[in-house]
């Protein structure tokens, strides 16, 4: 290796022959001359010996220098011998060595470069010897070394620091150690230095830093109770679960004993934690605890040691895990499914001994636990994940997660990584948790798991992510077996439904010509006393029936959450008059007073459900009416604050408390006495109460045996400034009320027909009978027909009546067809009216019902003639049924036009563009708007368009769009057809 050489002085022989030849030359010069002299005195002669004398001090004097400094030198190259041995001794070491070993003299220029640094810097020490720093480092490196140089020499000691450097393989960080060379007499006259390459050793740390912060980002997010413990039970670290299940909050616990922070742990745990110190796994899927308020705590928890770097035990983990609600669940479910075992795995990972700490969590969890990096390759990936799909780690490791487990969907279908929700996540930098995803195992089988990302943050820098999953298979199954019984339950729900209306049907076709026969000898019978009075209880033993039928059909609808509760302007006074006078002649048959009170403060119209409230109304006074032997019946309606309360008290028999409880329990009465003794089913009060819930309100009873019983029924008080329609005019009584009608009849039962017809032709009716829908179809299309209504059942042979009412409605759309049915379900009446019906009677028929609904949907042609539209629009209202609705109310009608025409002026558009957006929900609540209101202004049409728009919309089936803007065109006519009528122009659309 070259360095820089010297020779060194030797001042002590050129001293000497320094001295010998000043002696030798002094004894020439002054003995010579006299020499001479002594010799001769010729002058010639004398010049001669001076010459031979000059030349001899030559001869001489160099023989003399040739000896003298032949020794002198003979020593000195002795000595640079000695000492450039000794510089190829100390250059052979420097370069044996791995570290940077240089010298320097005091103005920065190398004297020394070993082979090592000549590597580091890419340049051979023939370039650096001689030069300073800036020949090999960027000025700013070369100025920090040189200023760290000059402080060596100042404090005269050696000095180690840190060095980050450029050198021929990148950016490197030295351990430099320096010192100063000092001579034989002290003085500095250079520094020597060694430097040490620790960059690995750099990187290391850093590494093991971050493992670090990885262990506590596992710990912190573990999604059971863990606490990591040293030898002496000293807190290393706990998740953040452990610190919410023992109420640690923010307290400061690592490096605090476990018995210092909890002083009152058992003898027991502490028997646990010693075993587990010597090497035990201790464990207990379920263990009992009783908490500070007596309820009982589940726990599933887990002690195990820990290895550390040597080998032995470093300390213990605990894992612990709140089990209480699992376990009630699991014991629900093994009591409503017969015992069903639950099936839990458990797994568990051996403890790697070169990161024990970081490895423990995540090769104790049950989970599948894998690290991405920030590309979304895999970095990490524990046992469990291992397990679950069936790979070695080495066959995942630096594979990327989603091409390697996620790479196509659950129907085998491909999976674009850029469509993928997960790698997604992890290169954004978020959380996320998808619930149903599908893995692909080794063995190309699909595993559903539930996963989850967290990502890795440092310095607001994205580092990669950890994702973990857990086998879905058991949540799965399931889901799939609460699927299937739902669906089961639902089948059995829809043979109940179809049992329900197929026994309404095969109970009201017979009941409806017993009843009508009744009725028929009821009226005939003249001035016979007796047989008047027995038609007359024929025919309430036939509508008790029927009651019991409706109770059963309403409770039933009630059950399966399938009763439409309504919203429409009431009047209160008129439903306290109207029941008080619907039990007012069964009440005076008893010699009951019976009595209607309204306070003056009750609101002239408010929202509600009339029809609903009027039969909890019924039902109490029927009650009352029943249990009261004397005395009087008393029904009041007041306000009370954001309530109307309804309270219907009686002097009867009253309650026992112990039965209050049981008072509205469906098909219970509060003794079996009261059964005997009054009958019924015992669902009346069950139906109110429901009834009331559903309208958001309650009701409450209170009695006591022998003082009588006080029901009230309160419900939310919504008051309106819409009016209120009018009762039905009665039409008791008013003699041939149907002359002039031509009346088509579809029956197929006989004594039906018998009754239909007798009924119709006594109010003056000429009527056709037809045993079924195709015989209907042709009487009502032959030439010349001319009827101004059919009565079409619905069930019969051949043709039914739904089918005969499309056929007519093709054919003859203006003819009105009213449908007769034994089912009483609300689907049914739909059903007819999406056909094309005008509306529907229910068997048994009642008389007076029958004319109304008749009055109400006749067209005669003579009557055609007198309604106020002109145009195309004309038939879309029946004004006809409006005026006979509103009889002697001219104002009104009007008024209720107007104000139609006002509400409605953009309902139409607003329905469009519900369509054009594939609102579903909106568009049927605000069919079912329209359906209100097209029955209160007779205009059957948009009624049925209604009613099929909202049965789509209901069932989120797509037709409904196309039927919503069937809607809209027809509600435009019929704004056209209000403002021919009002005289006014419709308002845009």
């Amino acid at each position: 290796m070259p360095s820089r050489q010297g020779v060194p002085d030797s001042w002590h022989g050129v001293y000497k022959i320094v001295l010998i030849y000043a002696a030798f030359a002094a004894a020439w010069i002054l003995f010579s001359d006299e020499a001479i002299h002594l010799l001769t005195a010729e002058p010639e002669r004398l010049m001669r010996l001076s010459i031979l004398k000059g030349w001899a001090f030559v001869v001489v004097t160099s023989l003399l220098l040739y000896a003298l400094l032949r020794d002198a030198w003979r020593r000195q190259a002795q000595a640079l011998a000695e000492r450039m041995n000794t510089l190829r001794l100390i250059e052979a070491i420097a370069d044996g060595s791995e570290d940077a070993i240089f010298a320097k003299d005091l103005a920065g220029r190398y004297l020394l470069f070993n082979r090592a640094a000549s590597r580091f810097v890419g340049k051979p020490a023939e370039e650096v010897v001689g030069r300073d720093d800036r020949c090999i480092f960027p000025p700013e490196q070369a100025d920090m070394i040189q200023l760290l140089d000059r402080r060596v020499v100042a404090e005269g000691g050696v000095r180690t620091t840190e060095e980050v450097l450029d050198t021929a393989d990148g950016t490197r960080t030295f351990l430099a150690t320096k010192g100063p060379l000092r001579d034989e007499h002290g003085a500095v006259f250079g520094i020597f230095g060694i430097s040490r390459d620790i960059t690995e050793q750099k990187r290391a740390e850093a590494a093991l830093r971050e493992n670090m912060e990885l262990l506590g980002l596992f710990v912190e997010h573990a999604p059971a109770a863990i606490a990591m413990f040293d030898r002496e039970m000293r807190y290393l670290n706990a998740s953040r679960r452990w610190r919410d299940d023992y109420a640690l909050g923010e307290r400061e616990i690592v490096g605090r004993s476990h018995y210092e922070i909890f002083p009152e742990i058992s003898a027991a745990w502490r028997a646990v934690h010693r075993r587990a110190l010597r090497g035990e796994v201790v464990r207990a899927d379920e263990d009992r605890f009783v908490r500070a308020d007596g309820t009982d705590q589940w726990l599933r928890w887990e002690v195990r040691p820990w290895q550390g770097a040597d080998g032995g035990i470093g300390g213990i983990v605990i894992l612990s895990e709140d089990v209480t609600e699992r376990k009630r669940l699991t014991s629900e479910l093994e009591r409503h499914r017969h015992h069903l075992e639950e099936l839990v795995e458990q797994r568990t990972a051996q403890l790697s001994a070169a990161e024990a700490r970081l490895r423990l969590v995540i090769e104790s969890s049950a989970d599948g636990i894998i690290e991405l990096d920030a590309a979304g390759s895999i970095v990490m990936v524990n046992p469990a994940a291992c397990e679950m799909l069936g790979y070695l780690p080495e066959e995942l490791l630096g594979h990327n997660a989603h091409k390697a487990v996620h790479a196509m969907h659950a129907d085998g279908r491909g999976y674009p990584e850029r469509e993928c929700a997960v790698i997604a996540a992890v290169l954004a930098g978020r959380a996320l948790r998808q619930d149903d995803e599908v893995f692909w195992r080794a063995d190309g089988s699909p595993l559903p798991v539930g996963v989850a990302t967290h990502p890795i943050l440092r310095d607001g820098r994205i580092h990669g992510a950890v994702m973990t999953f857990s086998d879905a298979t058991e949540r799965q199954r399931t889901v799939a077996e609460r699927e299937r019984a739902r669906a089961e339950a639902e089948r059995l729900a829809r043979i109940k439904g179809e049992f329900l209306a197929n026994m309404s049907h095969e109970i009201r076709t017979p009941l409806n010509g017993m009843l009508g026969l009744a009725q028929i000898g009821h009226r005939d019978s003249g001035d016979n006393g007796r047989a008047r009075e027995i038609f007359g209880r024929i025919i309430d033993s036939g509508r008790l029936l029927l009651t019991i039928i409706n109770d059963i059909l309403d409770f039933s609808k009630i059950e399966a959450g399938k009763l439409p509760i309504e919203s429409v302007p009431l009047s209160p006074v008129q439903l306290v008059d109207e029941a008080v006078g619907a039990l007012a002649m069964a009440a005076t048959a008893k010699n009951l007073a019976i009595f209607g009170e309204k306070a003056p403060d009750l609101p002239v119209a408010c929202l509600g459900d009339p029809a609903r409230i009027s039969q909890i109304l019924l039902n109490l006074l029927s009650n009352a009416v029943k249990f009261t032997p004397r005395g009087e019946v008393r029904l009041s309606a007041r306000r009370d604050g954001g309530e109307l309360v309804f309270c219907v008290a009686d002097t009867g028999i009253g309650i026992a408390a112990a039965d209050l409880e049981r008072l509205f329990m469906p098909f219970e009465q509060a003794d079996s006495s009261t059964t005997r003794k009054y009958g019924g089913t015992g669902l009346g009060l069950a139906i109110s109460r429901r009834l009331a819930e559903l309208m958001g309100g309650r009701l409450e009873v209170t009695s006591r045996p022998g003082d009588g019983s006080r029901f009230e029924l309160r419900l939310p008080l919504v008051d309106t400034d819409q009016p209120v329609l009018p009762p039905m005019a009665s039409l008791a009584g008013a003699g041939l009320r149907l002359s002039g009608l031509r009346i088509l009849v579809a029956e197929d039962n006989e004594v039906n027909r018998f009754v239909l017809e007798d009924f119709l032709r006594a109010e003056g009716a000429w009527v056709e009978m037809a045993g079924n829908g195709r015989l209907a179809v042709e009487a009502a299309t032959r030439p010349g027909a001319d009827f101004h209504i059919v009565l079409m059942d619905v069930q019969m042979p051949e043709m039914d009546g739904i089918e005969a009412t499309r056929r007519l409605r093709q054919r003859l759309p203006a003819l009105p067809i009213v449908g007769q049915t034994a089912h009483a379900l609300k689907e049914e009446h739909n059903r007819c009216l999406a056909a094309g019906m005008a509306a529907t009677l229910i068997k048994p028929i009642d008389i007076e019902q029958l004319v109304a609904v008749v009055l109400a949907h006749a067209r005669p042609a003579d009557r055609r003639e007198s309604a106020p539209a002109a145009s195309v629009d004309g038939d879309i209202v029946d004004w006809t049924a409006l005026q006979r609705r509103f009889r002697d109310r001219r104002d009104f009608v009007e008024r209720l036009v107007a104000l139609s025409l006002e509400s409605n002026a953009g309902t139409a558009q607003r329905l469009r563009e519900l369509v054009e957006a594939g609102e579903l929900a909106e568009i049927g609540k605000l069919a079912h708007t329209l359906k209100g209101f097209a029955g209160s202004m007779s205009a059957p049409e948009v009624e049925r368009l209604a009613i099929r728009t909202l049965a789509a919309a209901q069932a989120e089936d797509g037709a409904a769009l196309a039927h919503a803007l069937d809607l809209a065109d027809a509600l435009d006519r019929l704004m056209r057809a209000l403002a021919a009528a009002s005289g006014s122009k419709p308002a845009a659309q």
